[in-house]
Formats: C-alpha cells, structure tokens, sequence
C-alpha cells in the first residue's frame, strides 16, 4: 500500500465530509422528530392507532438499513409521480433531491432506537418526583420541563451521541445510491488509478476521527448535563 499516495488523496476524501455530516444530522434530526410524535401518540393510548405505532417500531427495527434505503429512493418518488398523475399533473424526474431521500431513509431507520432512547430516559426518572410536582401545584407541562426532561436529558445524552455516531458510520452506504459523501467522494478518487486500498483506508481513517471528535463532544455534554442537576450547597 504507497502510504504517500494514500495522504494524496485524503483531500478528495475530506470533500465529502459536510455531505457525511449532513445526512448524519439531517437524519438524526428528523428521527428525534419522529421519536417524540410517536411517544406523544403512544402516551395518549388510542386504540388501533397504538398498534399501528408498535407496528411501525417493529418494522423500523427490523427491516435493514440498506434495503430501506432503496425502497424509500425509488419507492417516494413513484409515489410522488403517481399522486401527481392522479391530479392531471405530468411526472417529474426528480421529484425530490437525493440527498433529501436519503435523509428521509436514514430518519425513519433510525426514529425507533431514538423512540427507545427517550423512554429509556423518561422511564429512568423516578414518578414520585412527578406526583410531588403536583401537589404543590404544578401543572403537568410545568413539571415536565422543569424536572422531568432536565434529569432524563442527562440519562438521554450518552445514548443519543452513541445513535449518532452510528448513524454517522452508517451513512457510508449512501453511496450505492450516488450521494458524494465519504465514501462517495473515496470510489471517486480511486477510480482513476484503481488505488482503491489506499483510498478506503484514507476514508476509514476520516470516519475514525469524525468517530472520535464526536465521542468527545457527548462526554462534555453528559459532563456538563450532570454538573447541571448537581445540587447547589
């Protein structure tokens, strides 16, 4: 392997990083979206509409993350051109941008480990402290944001920065679907001279530091959450 070469190309590697980031934080963000509506939807107890929320756990957790990926890029935009042709409307071609249907992919793949993740982290706080917020008055919503999220957002950090790091390691298939990410970016710039070792292992060198930058942004923050719930003296 010509380590030199190797260094040569971690710059076309680098370019994909802020697509990488991206798809990580685009979908992260819309999963924890989704997580929360479905707690909300879970907590209410509606009869059918609960199953229908246990059963898109159950789907989300056990179809895998590559083959959803593919249903949800060729799979949204026919559905889309087929709304569209129901109204009398011509088909479009990209009916949604690439990047947004790998988002979409990755949020749904990932909104049920979030799902858990959140009531791992609600159900970790003791409900004494929930009936004494309403005896001395508190409304439910008052009592949530000042005494139970603060304490279940610190038992919430360590789990929710470890799903984002693995979402950040996974967003290495996007690439099977032309996404220029890291690895994207990496079957690039080693086409040309079938340096594919080398730029493989500059691109897992890449996602190893990404790994260990963001493992250390989780431990300042579920530091700073536990100096936050410290009692003052």
């Amino acid at each position: 392997m010509d380590i030199l070469y190797m260094l040569s190309l971690l710059d076309d590697c680098l370019t994909g990083v802020p697509v990488t980031l991206l798809i990580s934080a685009g979908g992260m963000l819309l999963a924890a979206v989704m997580a929360a509506l479905l707690l909300f939807i879970r907590k209410a107890n509606v009869p059918v509409v609960s199953q229908v929320v246990d059963l898109y756990l159950l789907i989300m957790r056990s179809v895998p993350l590559v083959v959803l990926l593919f249903v949800v890029f060729y799979g949204l935009p026919a559905m889309i051109n087929t709304a569209r042709q129901a109204r009398g409307l011509p088909p479009q071609m990209n009916a949604l941008p690439e990047i947004a249907l790998v988002i979409i992919a990755f949020a749904l793949s990932t909104s049920a480990t979030v799902y858990h993740n959140i009531q791992s982290a609600l159900l970790s706080v003791n409900p004494a402290q929930l009936e004494a917020a309403y005896s001395v008055g508190m409304t439910e919503g008052r009592a949530f944001r000042r005494i139970i999220f603060p304490q279940a957002a610190m038992v919430l950090a360590r789990p929710l920065g470890n799903t984002f790091i693995i979402v950040v390691k996974a967003s290495a298939i996007s690439f099977i679907v032309s996404c220029r990410d890291v690895m994207g970016a990496a079957k690039i710039a080693g086409t040309p001279g079938f340096h594919f070792i080398e730029v493989y292992v500059g691109a897992a060198l890449i996602y190893w530091a990404m790994s260990v930058l963001l493992s250390r942004g989780v431990d300042a923050l579920e530091r700073r959450a536990m100096r936050s719930l410290r009692p003052v003296t």
